[in-house]
């Protein structure tokens, strides 16, 4: 059980959390509040 402050536990691989956040990522560009995003 990770219980460190580390984000290791929820990032490592391809997660449901990163996903998620790749996702709301290309939403956010997508919908141009931003004009460049970098999503590596």
């Amino acid at each position: 059980m990770e219980n460190s402050a580390s984000m290791n536990g929820y990032v490592k691989g391809i997660t449901e959390f990163e996903q998620t956040v790749y996702n709301y990522l290309t939403d956010i560009k997508i919908s141009n509040l931003t004009d460049s995003l970098r999503l590596n």
